[in-house]
């Protein structure tokens, strides 16, 4: 994704139902991207 210019807000961190990671979209809205264990 940050090939096709993603910017994420953050570096992936681990919670207890999995993986998750922050990004903005191109109007500044901020989305969680996750992956479930």
């Amino acid at each position: 994704m940050k090939a096709k210019g993603v910017e994420f807000c953050e570096e992936p961190r681990e919670e207890e139902y999995g993986t998750v990671v922050v990004f903005e979209d191109i109007y500044g809205n901020r989305w969680d991207l996750y992956q479930n264990k």
